[in-house]
C-alpha cells in the first residue's frame, strides 16, 4: 500500500505528462500535467480515444497503428521514444518527445505513455541556426579577411575575403597551422610566440593590431594590417585575426615618394634657375612694373566700360521693344475708339459712345502709369528722389486709395481692407508708401479675373508697419520668381497683359529707401502674396 501511494505521488507531482491507454486506446488515466499541456480537465480526457491529442494523419491513422501492432508486432514507438507534433484542446499544435512503454497492469495489457514538452528546446534550435546562418552571412560578405583559430594555431575557420587575399580554395587551410601563412622568420617563431605568451601573459600582437607581410599559397608577400582578438569560450579559448590588404596603400605610398623624391630634385634645380632668373627679372620688373599697371588700369577700364556699352545696349533694346508696344496698344485704342465715336452721333448710340469713351480713358489711364514708371525710375537712376519721412494718418490715406484703385477694378473685383487696430498712425514717406501699395494692388487687380477680391492688410510686428497684398489671380511661375524685382522683366504667363517690367523694380527701391523689405510667395494659377515691412523707428 505504501508503495502505491508513492507511486501515485510521484506520477501527480511530475511535470512530464503520463498517460495510460488500453489496446483500443482508450485513456485509462492521465496525470495533472497532461492538463497543463493540452488544455483539457482529467475527466475530459480520460474515457476518450487517446487520437484526440494528435494532429492529422495521425489522427486518423492511430487505431490502424495499434490494430498492426496486435497482429503484426512491429514497434514504431513503443518501446523507445520520438519527437512527434501534438494538438492542444485550442487546436494549436506544439512538439513532444513521446515515449512509449507496453506493460500489464491488473492482468490487462495497457501502454503508457510519457510526454516531455520540448517547444523552448525547438525555439532555441531555431534561435541557434537563425543566429548561425546569420554569422556565416556576415562572414562571406565581409571585405576584410578573417581568420578563427585555436590556441595551437590550429585554422578552424576562414571566410572567402581571407581565401581570396591568401589565393587558398574553401577548405584548403581548414586545421592547417596558421604559420603556412607567414613568412620567414615569423614562420619559425610562431609556435613559440603562442608558447610563450600561454606561460607569461605578454602580448606582441593579441589585443592590438600591426602592418605584418603575408604569404600567399603561390609563395609571394603582400603587406597587410593584422588585428588580433582573444575570444574565450565556456570550454576554450579562440583568437580571431582581422586581416586588411595594404598592397594598393604601399604602392601608392610608394609612388607617392617616389614622385615627392623626384619633385624636390627638380624644386631645388628650379629653386637655383629662378634665383638666377629672379635676378635677371627684378630689374626689368622694376621698369615694367609702372607700365604694367597703367595697361591693368586701361584694360578694367576698357572691360568696365565694354560691360556697360553692353548692358545699356541690351536696356536699351528691352526698353524700345517694351516702349513701342506698350504706347502702341493704348494709342492703337485711342485712334480706333476716336474713329468709331464718329459713326455713333445719334441719341441712340450713346451706350457705344460711353463704351469708347471708356476704352479711351483706359489707355489714357494706361499711358500714363507706363510715362509714371519712366519718371520714377529715372528719378531713381539720378538719385532725385527724396525721402520725406513723417508721421500720418492711416485712414484718410487709405480711403484716398481707394478710390484711385476704383478706376482699375474689372467687372465684380472688390479690394478688402482689414487692419489690426495697432496703425492709426504711419511713419514713412506718404508718396512714396502711396506709389507703392498703387503699383502692388493694381497689379493683384490686372493679373485676377473678373469678380475676384483683393485683400490689403495692415498690422505691426515688433512695431515695424507689415502690408500684405493678397490675390487668387494667375500666380507667378516658379522659374519666374528669382528675376521678379529685375527691371523690365516680365513674367512668362503674363505677355499678352499691358505692363512696363518696371513696377516691382521701382517699389523695391522705393522700400529700400525706408530701409524695409519685400518677399512674396506665389504659385501659378493659385495667386500671390506680397508682404512689405517697412521700420517704424
Amino acid at each position: 500500500m505504501f508503495d502505491e501511494y508513492l507511486l501515485q505521488a510521484i506520477v501527480t507531482r511530475l511535470i512530464d505528462g503520463i498517460v495510460l491507454i488500453d489496446k483500443r486506446g482508450t485513456i485509462k488515466m492521465v496525470n495533472p500535467a497532461m492538463s497543463g499541456l493540452f488544455g483539457y480537465s482529467l475527466e475530459e480526457m480520460e474515457g476518450e480515444n487517446v487520437r484526440m491529442l494528435m494532429p492529422e494523419p495521425y489522427h486518423s491513422q492511430h487505431d490502424n497503428y495499434i490494430e498492426n501492432y496486435k497482429r503484426t508486432g512491429v514497434k514504431h514507438v513503443i518501446g523507445g521514444g520520438r519527437e512527434v507534433v501534438a494538438k492542444r484542446k485550442d487546436g494549436s499544435l506544439f512538439p513532444i518527445f513521446l515515449n512509449v512503454n507496453e506493460l500489464e497492469l491488473h492482468g490487462e495489457q495497457v501502454f503508457a505513455g510519457v510526454i516531455h514538452d520540448i517547444s523552448g528546446r525547438k525555439l532555441a534550435e531555431t534561435a541557434y541556426r537563425e543566429t548561425d546562418n546569420k554569422l556565416k552571412a556576415i562572414l562571406d560578405t565581409a571585405v576584410e579577411g578573417m581568420i578563427i583559430m585555436d590556441q595551437r594555431g590550429r585554422i578552424e575557420l576562414v571566410n572567402p575575403a581571407a581565401l581570396r587575399l591568401f589565393g587558398y580554395e574553401d577548405g584548403e587551410l581548414i586545421e592547417k597551422n596558421v604559420k603556412v601563412l607567414m613568412p620567414e622568420p615569423d614562420r619559425s617563431n610562431h609556435d613559440r610566440y603562442l608558447r610563450d605568451y600561454k606561460e607569461t601573459g605578454r602580448r606582441s600582437i593579441i589585443g592590438s593590431g600591426r602592418e605584418v607581410i603575408g604569404r600567399k599559397k603561390d609563395g609571394s608577400l603582400f603587406p597587410f594590417s593584422l588585428a588580433v582578438s582573444e575570444v574565450e569560450l565556456r570550454d576554450r579559448t579562440m583568437y580571431v585575426g582581422m586581416i586588411h590588404d595594404l598592397t594598393a596603400v604601399k604602392e601608392a605610398r610608394s609612388r607617392l615618394e617616389e614622385a615627392n623624391a623626384s619633385l624636390e630634385k627638380k624644386v631645388e634645380e628650379r629653386t637655383k634657375d629662378l634665383e638666377r632668373i629672379n635676378t635677371d627679372l627684378m630689374l626689368v620688373n622694376e621698369r615694367l612694373e609702372e607700365e604694367i599697371t597703367k595697361r591693368k588700369e586701361a584694360q578694367e577700364s576698357a572691360i568696365a566700360a565694354l560691360a556697360t556699352e553692353k548692358h545699356l545696349n541690351e536696356m536699351k533694346s528691352r526698353f524700345v521693344s517694351m516702349a513701342s508696344h506698350e504706347f502702341r496698344t493704348p494709342l492703337s485704342g485711342i485712334l480706333t475708339s476716336v474713329s468709331l465715336l464718329g459713326r455713333y452721333s445719334a441719341p441712340e448710340h450713346a451706350d457705344k459712345r460711353e463704351k469708347h469713351i471708356a476704352t479711351i480713358k483706359t489707355s489714357v489711364r494706361n499711358l500714363t502709369t507706363i510715362l509714371n514708371d519712366f519718371l520714377s525710375l529715372d528719378k531713381l537712376e539720378s538719385g532725385k528722389v527724396e525721402v520725406n519721412v513723417q508721421d500720418f494718418p492711416m485712414r484718410p490715406l487709405m480711403e484716398e486709395f481707394r478710390a484711385e484703385m476704383l478706376n482699375f477694378a474689372k467687372n465684380g473685383q472688390s479690394i478688402d481692407f482689414e487692419d489690426d487696430g495697432n496703425v492709426d498712425i504711419l511713419r514713412a514717406d506718404r508718396h512714396l508708401l502711396k506709389n507703392i501699395l498703387i503699383n502692388l494692388v493694381s497689379n493683384a487687380l490686372k493679373y485676377s479675373p473678373e469678380g475676384q477680391e483683393v485683400k490689403v492688410r495692415l498690422g505691426r510686428i515688433n512695431n515695424d508697419l507689415v502690408i500684405s497684398v493678397v490675390d487668387r489671380g494667375m500666380g507667378i511661375p516658379e522659374k519666374d520668381q528669382v528675376h521678379m524685382f529685375e527691371r523690365l522683366f516680365r513674367a512668362s504667363n503674363v505677355t499678352n497683359i499691358q505692363g512696363t517690367g518696371l513696377g516691382l523694380n521701382i517699389v523695391k527701391k522705393y522700400i529700400d529707401l525706408h530701409n524695409g523689405s519685400i518677399a512674396f510667395e506665389s504659385e501659378e494659377g493659385k495667386g500671390t502674396t506680397f508682404t512689405v515691412i517697412i521700420p517704424q523707428q
